[in-house]
């Protein structure tokens, strides 16, 4: 009997205890969950500060007197001197061109024998004049001679021929000199468009001359750049050529007009002589790097501009996790910008570039001490 209720009694027992183990399942001890930093970032705490602004843009050399040569007389080209050849030097009153003079001689020649015929009538008409006064004399009348008897109108009349053919041996020479076509001034050759053999007209472009003087620089400024440009005294530059070095150099002149085109403000800058006699001076038409000293800020907040995204926002740290800021921007160079809005003092300034992360990211801080 026994034998026969065994394997009830088993099942009975199985099933019991699969029940007890069910109602009364392992405890596992768990500890609290602590969250670790997903990063390490560099700050620097905002502080404020002074900042020298330094206005950098492109300028192009200009010669400071550019002048375009034009005949001032019509005639042939007999002669170019080598002084007016491109790239040539020459020094003020040198002989540049020399015109066909021919006609210019003989009319000159001719005003002169007129002058001279002119003088001798003149003497002639001053020794009749005196004639005539010594004979009123002899004679006795009473009284004092009139004007025709001393013969003072033909002697106004040849003063006149003489004053009249003076002037046209002036004139003569003057255009006797017009043929003859020298510098106004030292300088060097740009470009000459005449040949020898050339016949021209009075007008007519001869030439283009660059006067021998420091040139200078021309910079394009952007209109935001105005209210960084010192107010009053002199404002220094340095001029940066890739091939020569660095001049230095000053702000003479901004145009008080935009130009059209570019909607851009330009500005002039003068090179001062170099202490370095055999530096050259740049060449004219050469494109330069021009840094114009500009006003001191004074206590404000600058960073560098690779912690700022977007120009919009920047990340700082606080109590140890990630927070974005939005700021607004004053003056902004290649590296650095001027913060009006959006940072206070003593913020901690994320400096480590970030991907794609967001306000909230637990971090680690490792400080910079400054900016610059």
């Amino acid at each position: 009997m026994l034998r026969k209720i065994m394997p009830l009694i088993i099942l009975v027992a199985m099933a019991g205890g699969a029940w007890v183990i069910t109602q009364n399942p392992p405890q596992v001890s768990r500890g609290e969950r602590i969250s670790s930093p997903a990063m390490s970032v560099e700050v620097l705490p905002i502080k404020r500060q002074d900042y020298q602004v330094h206005i950098q843009r492109y300028g192009r050399v200009q010669a400071k007197q550019r002048t375009t040569l034009t005949a001032e007389a019509s005639g042939l080209i007999t002669r170019l001197t080598p002084a007016i050849q491109v790239g040539a030097s020459f020094q003020k009153g040198d002989l540049l061109v020399q015109l066909d003079d021919a006609n210019d001689s003989a009319e000159l020649a001719i005003a002169q024998a007129t002058l001279t015929e002119r003088l001798q009538n003149y003497a002639d008409e001053l020794a009749q004049a005196e004639q005539a006064k010594q004979a009123w004399l002899i004679s006795g009348q009473p009284g004092e001679p009139n004007e025709r008897v001393l013969r003072k109108p033909q002697l106004k009349t040849a003063q006149a021929q003489v004053n009249s053919a003076r002037s046209s041996v002036n004139l003569a020479k003057i255009a006797l000199d017009k043929s003859q076509i020298r510098a106004p001034f030292s300088g060097r050759v740009a470009s000459l468009s005449v040949e020898q053999g050339q016949a021209i007209s009075s007008g007519a472009e001869i030439a283009v001359l660059l006067a021998k003087r420091s040139p200078e620089i021309e910079v394009a400024l952007h209109q935001r750049d105005l209210p960084y440009l010192k107010s009053s005294g002199h404002t220094k530059a340095d001029i940066i050529d890739e091939n020569l070095g660095t001049y230095s150099g000053q702000l003479e002149r901004v145009r008080p007009e935009l130009d059209t085109a570019s909607q851009q403000l330009f500005a002039t800058i003068s090179l001062h002589p170099t202490e370095d006699q055999s530096m050259p001076s740049p060449m004219v038409g050469r494109l330069v790097t021009v840094s114009i000293e500009g006003r001191l800020l004074t206590d404000v907040i600058v960073i560098p501009n690779t912690a700022i995204y977007q120009s919009q926002y920047v990340f700082v740290v606080n109590k140890g996790r990630l927070q974005k800021k939005n700021i607004t921007l004053g003056w902004q160079d290649d590296r650095y910008s001027v913060v009006m809005e959006g940072l206070t003092v003593d913020d901690q300034l994320v400096l480590t570039a970030l991907g794609q992360v967001s306000s909230g990211t637990l971090v680690n801080m490792i400080t910079k001490e400054s900016a610059q």
